[in-house]
């Protein structure tokens, strides 16, 4: 069988730790490893781990000053052996019967990542199943989908060269997924939610959008990867043009008209200093969505937006955002 390492990064939130253990415990077999790093907590998580799991064959416990999640799972990668790897986070689940449906996958093809569905927990009764529809598997269709480590198991040997960065900052799987699908030969995707992310708790990173320019720290960190190796054009630009202008332009943060301009005028730029002539794309062209259109987020309606955003961000911004500012009301009363 195929073994795995969960590797866990935690940080001050023990009892959210032990719902999460609660759910993978069940999901090992022999040869997997649960290797937990306790980034510089202070709430006890160490302790507890060390007082109830020293003696556990499956647990490898590690403490680090506080240096960020990044960081963390590097060390969980330092320590792991196996040949497969599996990034949870110690706010989140895992489905029941997670290991038995990936076992079967993992024991008999040669994958280096297989990628599945998962749930979105939004609160203790609204769940939410995510199937991300792949349906080419090719380089194309991986850059232009989401790139969470936590629904996708990966061959450890991927990361003997790439790593997650050791800055933090808000964005760092997007700085460092893209890298290992460049590097992945052989990628199988399994239609089921195996994983649960959990929104529920006020914890979650994800709701702080004090972050949002974050994600220019990622980018950078890809430009200078696919740069290295000479792939600029192929590496980056279904990747910036999918978070630029098909998540950034329909966001549905609530901000003001001044704010969204200035938002608009550094996309601009940054495509313009990232991709020279980006405008030109084929991922701006109808006919290539005709083949993708099983990707649901993007739609035909938001496509020619974007196309009118390449020749005028001002003129875009003037239709999108009377339309973002409908879409937050609406929600705000439904709430």
């Amino acid at each position: 069988m195929a073994d795995i390492s969960y590797i866990i990064p935690t940080f001050n939130n023990v009892d959210l730790l032990k719902k999460c253990l609660h759910t993978l415990l069940p999901e090992t077999v022999k040869g997997d490893k649960v290797i937990i790093v306790d980034d510089g907590g202070s709430d006890g998580t160490y302790e507890y781990l060390m007082e109830t799991y020293k003696e556990d064959t499956r647990f490898i416990i590690l403490h680090q000053e506080n240096q960020g999640q990044g960081v963390a799972r590097n060390l969980g990668l330092d320590h792991a052996v196996t040949e497969y790897v599996w990034f949870v986070d110690s706010d989140d689940l895992l489905v029941e019967g997670a290991r038995r449906k990936v076992k079967g996958i993992l024991d008999t093809n040669e994958w280096d990542i297989l990628i599945f569905g998962y749930t979105v927990k939004k609160s203790r009764t609204e769940m939410k199943n995510v199937a991300l529809k792949l349906k080419y598997l090719d380089y194309r269709e991986l850059m232009l989908t989401d790139h969470f480590p936590c629904n996708k198991i990966f061959r450890r040997k991927l990361f003997d060269v790439i790593r997650f960065p050791e800055k933090k900052f808000r964005f760092e799987d997007h700085a460092t997924i893209p890298k290992v699908l460049h590097e992945a030969d052989h990628v199988n995707y399994l239609n089921t939610p195996l994983y649960v992310y959990d929104l529920s708790h006020e914890t979650n990173v994800s709701k702080n959008e004090k972050l949002y320019d974050h994600m220019y720290i990622a980018c950078n960190c890809l430009v200078d990867y696919f740069r290295e190796g000479g792939e600029v054009r192929k590496g980056l630009e279904p990747l910036l043009i999918n978070t630029f202008l098909f998540n950034r332009m329909y966001s549905s943060r609530d901000v003001s008209f001044s704010e969204r301009k200035r938002e608009f005028m550094e996309m601009e730029r940054y495509l313009n200093e990232s991709i020279p002539g980006w405008q030109t794309s084929e991922y701006l062209d109808f006919s290539f969505w005709k083949k993708y259109h099983h990707m649901q987020h993007y739609t035909f309606v938001k496509l020619f937006n974007i196309k009118l955003f390449s020749r005028s961000p001002l003129a875009a911004l003037l239709i999108l955002h009377p339309f973002n500012s409908l879409k937050n009301s609406v929600k705000k009363i439904v709430r």
